[in-house]
């Protein structure tokens, strides 16, 4: 049975946008081929749009997003090409490109493979307990997560917890992603990817009320991205930072 495409150019534009930026971070070469087929393509798509619009209204706003996106593409690759055929003349231009992308990759540090992250974290809850302790093997951890995949963690075997005015104790703890973690090998970039932190300290008591709090994390030593701990209720020993995809931006 065959079923009808009925998504809007924009749409089509949208999943293919999204298609070439993954096909950028495996196969730099061959997306930058790719590209000069966008032109075409999105002509192609105007076209066939044109044909079904009901309005000019639906044609023009389609036109203008199509131009828009195809406009940001070749701002891409024009650049590249130039630089390329500037510093490399005579070379193929695929050799000339693949040689300044391998460059550029190598001075852009989010893409760099991740080889350590560590984490400090402070958390401050309210509570009238009157507390300076030193939590031995009691520690926690903090983690990068996409729905239910967890993209890298950072663990700890201990934790401190002072009062620091009256009635409100803070939870500290410094954290070491595992030589053993899944995200070892992996750009920096592909942390991009989480949809949330989530953090956790042994010793919080369930149902804790959170006051504020941060989350400093480092990567490769000297890539630092701080999140702040908004107030909410503790979930457990769990207890989250929300909306941090893109967050490298």
């Amino acid at each position: 049975m065959c079923v009808s495409d009925r998504r809007t150019i924009a749409e089509r534009v949208s999943d293919e946008v999204d298609e070439f930026f993954r096909l950028w971070r495996s196969r730099r070469i061959l997306a930058v081929l790719i590209l000069f087929c966008i032109a075409a393509a999105g002509a192609y798509l105007v076209i066939g749009r044109f044909q079904q619009a009901s309005t000019i209204a639906d044609l023009r706003r389609d036109i203008r997003q199509i131009e828009a996106e195809n406009k940001g593409l070749r701002e891409t690759v024009a650049p590249l090409i130039a630089q390329a055929a500037r510093e490399f003349p005579g070379e193929e231009i695929s050799e000339a490109l693949e040689r300044i992308i391998a460059r550029l990759e190598s001075e852009d540090p989010l893409q760099q493979p991740i080889a350590s992250a560590s984490a400090s974290v402070r958390v401050v809850i309210s509570s009238e307990e009157d507390l300076d302790v030193h939590y031995m093997g009691r520690g926690g951890y903090v983690a990068f997560a996409r729905g239910d995949e967890t993209l890298l963690i950072a663990v700890a075997n201990e934790s401190y917890a002072r009062q620091t005015v009256s009635g409100e104790v803070e939870y500290t703890g410094l954290f070491q992603m595992p030589a053993t973690d899944s995200a070892v090998g992996k750009p920096i970039s592909f942390l991009q990817e989480a949809e949330y932190l989530q953090i956790s300290f042994r010793m919080i008591p369930p149902d804790s009320r959170v006051l504020n709090g941060e989350a400093i994390i480092v990567i490769n030593g000297s890539q630092r991205f701080e999140f702040q701990i908004a107030p909410q209720t503790v979930q457990g020993e769990k207890l989250f930072v929300r909306g941090v995809k893109g967050f490298m931006k």
